[in-house]
């Protein structure tokens, strides 16, 4: 997949695609439990990298998490409430409940696959076996009932569902998440990509005001700081 202009994404898709969808995701509030996936030796400042040095998201977007999924789990890195849809701190995979999987697999039963993983608390003590890593089909169709979301062919912590399918998680009582309205989102999105294309407008111009000068200082510190600690812990 190409790489997506990040100024222009939202203002460039189709909101067409979204006026009879949702946007499921975790509500991610100081009350949740907010997760990450761990395994044995994980190296904190690559939480991406396997042992083998693989990134665990190629082996999620090339359909081969198999591989691994007997030996990773979800680790809390906060305490919270579990709902049905848990906030996964990378933000690049989607953790569901059973019985979330089980209601969407209804409409889709050949467009999920899903692995059970375990939740353990830092010290490894278990919290629960009911939720599951999930990847959605990347070929779906543009009217299937469930896709990834954003970004159609590419694992994510969001998944976009129909109106049929968002009634009937309701009717089922799975309330456990964060929906917004497909056309909601967009209007939102594209209104903070103008607010980016602003930004960058005025650095390029340097019609700035002192406290936009001040902002442009602090994200420059910030870049060189992540390019310096990048040289130093170069990625395997």
């Amino acid at each position: 997949m190409d790489e997506p202009d990040e100024h222009n994404f939202w203002t460039n898709i189709d909101a067409s695609d979204y006026q009879d969808r949702w946007i499921i995701s975790g509500k991610g509030t100081t009350r949740d439990m907010w997760v990450g996936l761990a395994w044995e030796g994980i190296d904190p400042d690559r939480p991406f990298t396997l042992p083998d040095g693989t990134d665990f998201l190629d082996l999620l977007s090339e359909g081969r998490f198999s591989s691994i999924a007997d030996k990773v789990w979800l680790q809390a890195d906060k305490k919270g409430r579990m709902e049905d849809v848990l906030w996964t701190c990378t933000m690049s995979y989607t953790a569901i409940s059973t019985r979330l999987v089980k209601a969407l697999k209804k409409f889709t039963p050949e467009g999920i696959q899903s692995w059970p993983l375990e939740v353990r608390s830092k010290r490894g003590e278990k919290l629960s076996d009911d939720y599951h890593l999930i990847v959605i089909s990347p070929t779906a169709s543009d009217d299937s009932p469930v896709r990834s979301f954003p970004y159609k062919d590419l694992p994510s912590a969001s998944f976009d569902v129909t109106s049929e399918v968002f009634d009937h998680l309701k009717e089922q009582g799975i309330t456990g998440f964060s929906a917004e309205h497909g056309l909601d989102y967009i209007k939102t999105a594209r209104e903070n990509e103008e607010t980016e294309r602003d930004w960058e407008r005025k650095k390029a111009t340097g019609d700035l005001t002192d406290y936009e000068r001040e902002l442009l200082e602090e994200e420059r510190q910030l870049i060189a700081e992540a390019e310096a600690y990048d040289r130093e812990n170069p990625r395997p």
